[in-house]
């Protein structure tokens, strides 16, 4: 995973640190769909063992182990209702 200098900026401003997790989304009667969750800090106490930690110049970047890795994967900004929001690009359903 690559983190952009924007990301970086982004993230240092809001502490330093970002988990990556994995969201379930059920479509009724079709194979379930994983889309992957962005939050700033530190992930859960009591679920810190199942995140591999990335450094990625100064800021910290929590991989839930159930996410799968690609070199691809970018993680980013967008700018939505005039405000950053981190992004994960190249993102692909499997």
């Amino acid at each position: 995973m690559r983190v952009s200098e924007a990301a970086q900026r982004l993230i240092r401003e809001k502490g330093g640190s970002v988990y990556v997790r994995k969201y379930e989304i059920l479509n009724g009667c079709v194979v379930p769909n994983y889309e992957p969750v962005l939050a700033f800090g530190e992930p859960p106490a009591g679920e810190r063992d199942r995140y591999t930690l990335y450094t990625v110049g100064d800021v910290k970047v929590y991989v839930h182990q159930n996410v799968l890795l690609t070199p691809d994967l970018l993680l980013d900004t967008r700018r939505i209702l005039g405000r950053d929001r981190l992004v994960l690009r190249g993102w692909k359903v499997f």
